[in-house]
């Protein structure tokens, strides 16, 4: 065996041996826990529901409306009858990814260490989940498909692109934020098949294809998906005034943010301009669609929501690096291509089957990375078999010239290039460790240390095979965790039938004997605007209405508690029975006969901000309130771009009591209880009892005030006067609940 045979053996089990290695590290990564718990009781409602809306197969846009999809229980936590699905899902798209980056990053480097380091450090990235958040991975598969298709391949539409296409359907199946960014990246793609590829845009197809059949295969109904839709946008639309939340370091963090976002934005432009001149500007516009979105993800409600979005972005600098490192190639080859590819077709038209003009080589700037038979037979692929046909001995012009004669200024240019692709992705490492060790106390390069302990690579697997060894074991072990639960929550509570949770719907902490059959947005702080909060009381005046409500009071954010399911509390105390306090929840029974309810409108008046407001007497009744808080042309600008102003409501009891919370003025329209206050579940159960005027006279609120933060810096984001109040009087039927208590 000659000196260049051993080296081409050694290069060739290199390859092999940094694929395999890199796959197995994104299977295992990319693998679910396989455990239950572990989560906070706000997130643990909603990861169970979608696991048993799966199993179910409750309707989308029907029975269940939110920010996740038929396949959200993809995006974590545990259930034996969705976790198999899980495994098998999960390992299929690692499958897709790890093709696709290795796909890029062969194109570019030869070096398999080179081509291993960058993909472990591609997985690892796309691998780093924040509590329960894995919006990085799920936007990793657009940033990735923009670099395959703008950067890598040529055609109009290759069996990879196809994977990432029918892969990121599903993807959008599981949030409805992905969906956007899914349908934008596809336009955007679609548009150079038509424009600059003079093909048919077969991705649309395959997409549209790939969401109607994962639609249906998770049990959805074909006629459904429009209604999906419609929820789906009514929830993101109110979003970000009703889930925002403000930190000391807002404008230090969105200025570190937009600092490092340019940069990578700079980046892609570089690359994709370079590469397609005019064209470059479609995946450019893009990238900046998805950096928006993320940056809307990650700083509307600044929290932990932050981690996957710096991380998106030190993962799109790394994508994108072999592309910038070699710009200057790209763009060569790839006008030499289309040369090639004009040349074709106007040979076709003309009928003339002659050879084609010589062009210009195809040459490499890089001494260590001259092209090989292997390159160029890669690069022919992209053209036409008929073009192929069509090549005679004469075409030898084709074949690169030395490479002394077009390498000088190439690589004087890149000794000043080399640190400037660098440094999106030198800028935007510190900024994710940030981000880390503020609410995870952990840096980003220990994240990805402990990725590749032995204990955490091989968990996963541990995990799935024990599975498989004892499923019965596993359904035992997660119904005995389930019974801690219940007997933590609803200790001594036997009924049977079916039930609801609020303000939280709950699936595994139920008793035995009862069913979760939950409203369609099943927490109560998310039905946030008019249409939402009307879907929840229209499914308590249905048949679909469960049989028994668990019932308690409290919120997130601080925010005035009547607001959340507002809508829904006349039909609650009309249409159910109070049976007893039990517990942290009081016990209530869908009543044989509703009663009936009336808002009586009673005054008006309008005020400013910061103004005092008198509310009418309780004497009559309730004092039901509608506040129309109406934004300028800029304010709702403004709120598209980041988020409104937070605007709060103070209340002043008869006994002097002041109390304040965030108002969120959607809900505000659609009206809530004003008066008397009721801020916990003592307080409802009064309200609905014979007595309530003498057991809440001290909670009557006499006046109010409206404010916003801010001040006279954001008045020009409101008309004038900003606040307008409807008074109502609210009328229902009392039960006797003197023996209840």
């Amino acid at each position: 065996m000659t000196l260049a045979q051993l080296r081409a053996v050694i290069e060739t089990l290199g390859k092999w041996l940094a694929a395999t290695t890199s796959l197995l590290f994104a299977v295992s990564r990319f693998l679910p826990s396989g455990q239950p718990g572990g989560y906070s009781i706000v997130e643990n409602s909603w990861i169970q529901m979608f696991q048993m809306a799966f199993a179910k197969r409750l309707q989308f846009g029907r029975d269940i409306v939110f920010t996740f999809g038929p396949w959200g229980f993809l995006f974590g936590g545990y259930h034996p009858a969705t976790y198999l699905i899980s495994v098998v899902v999960w390992v299929v798209l690692a499958v897709v990814f790890w093709w696709a980056a290795w796909r890029v990053v062969t194109h570019f480097f030869k070096n398999p260490l080179v081509s291993w380091l960058w993909m472990m450090a591609v997985i690892g990235l796309a691998s780093i989940t924040a509590y329960v958040l894995i919006d990085a991975r799920l936007t990793a598969w657009p940033v990735l498909l923009l670099l395959l298709h703008f950067s890598v391949e040529e055609r109009a539409f290759t069996l990879t692109e196809a994977m990432l296409v029918v892969s990121l359907a599903l993807l959008s199946l599981i949030k409805s934020s992905i969906f956007t960014i899914a349908i934008v990246t596809v336009l955007i793609i679609a548009a150079d098949n038509v424009f600059r590829q003079r093909r048919f845009p077969w991705i649309v197809l395959a997409f549209a294809g790939g969401i109607f059949f994962f639609w249906v295969l998770a049990g959805q109904g074909i006629t459904g998906f429009g209604l999906y839709l419609r929820g789906a946008s009514e929830i993101v639309s109110g979003y970000t005034e009703a889930m925002m939340l403000q930190q000391p370091t807002d404008k230090v963090d969105i200025i570190r943010f937009w600092e490092v976002a340019i940069a990578v934005c700079a980046l892609v432009g570089y690359v994709t301009c370079k590469q397609h001149r005019l064209f470059g500007v479609l995946p450019l516009l893009g990238f900046a669609f998805i950096v928006f979105a993320a940056f809307k993800h990650g700083y509307v409600r600044h929290d932990m929501h932050e981690i996957p979005e710096t991380n998106l972005l030190l993962l799109a600098a790394l994508l994108w690096l072999p592309a910038a490192w070699f710009a200057d190639d790209a763009r060569h080859a790839g006008t030499t291509l289309q040369k090639r590819d004009h040349q074709r077709r106007s040979a076709g038209r003309s009928g003339n089957a002659g050879p084609p003009e010589p062009l210009a080589p195809i040459t490499t700037t890089n001494k260590n990375r001259s092209m090989t038979e292997k390159n160029r037979s890669r690069t022919g692929q992209n053209i036409s078999r008929s073009a192929a046909r069509a090549r005679t001995p004469s075409s030898k012009a084709w074949r690169a010239k030395p490479a002394s004669a077009s390498r000088s200024k190439p690589i004087s240019r890149r000794r000043w290039l080399v640190p400037a692709v660098l440094l999106p992705l030198i800028f935007a490492a510190p900024l994710a460790s940030l981000s880390l060790r503020r609410y995870a106390n952990v840096g980003l390069f220990s994240v990805l240390a402990q990725q590749l302990q032995v204990q955490n690579l091989l968990a996963p697997t541990k995990t799935f095979r024990e599975f498989l060894e004892d499923r019965r074991h596993s359904f035992r072990a997660y119904n005995t965790y389930a019974a801690g639960l219940s007997a933590e929550k609803f200790a001594n509570l036997d009924i049977h039938g079916s039930a609801d949770v609020y303000p939280l719907s709950q699936t595994v902490a139920l008793p035995q004997g009862l069913t979760c059959r939950p409203r369609p947005v099943f927490q109560s702080f998310s039905a946030y605007t008019p249409a939402l909060a009307e879907m929840n009381a229209a499914h308590l005046r249905s048949d679909r209405a469960a049989d028994h409500i668990l019932f308690d009071v409290w919120t997130i954010d601080g925010r005035f508690p009547s607001q959340d399911d507002s809508l829904s509390w006349p039909e609650l105390f009309t249409r159910y029975d109070i049976k007893r306090m039990a517990g942290q929840y009081i016990l209530m029974e869908k009543s044989v006969t509703p009663r009936h309810y009336e808002l009586i409108p009673i005054a008006e008046t309008v005020a400013k901000f910061d103004e005092g407001i008198n509310i009418p007497s309780m004497s009559g009744g309730p004092i039901w309130v509608r506040i129309d808080i109406a934004r300028s042309l800029w304010g709702n600008v403004m709120t598209t771009l980041y988020r409104p102003p937070r605007v709060s409501l103070t209340v002043f009891t008869r006994s002097g009591r002041a109390y304040g919370g965030r108002l969120i003025t959607a809900m505000a329209r659609a009206g809530f209880l004003l008066s008397p206050l009721v801020e916990n579940r003592q307080s409802f159960f009064s309200l609905a009892s014979t007595n309530w005027q003498r057991e809440l006279a001290d909670l009557e609120v006499t006046s109010a005030r409206i404010s916003t933060d801010g001040g006279k810096e954001v008045a020009s984001q409101y008309k004038s006067p900003p606040v307008r109040v409807h008074f109502y009087r609210l009328d229902f039927q009392r039960q006797d609940l003197g023996q209840t208590r």
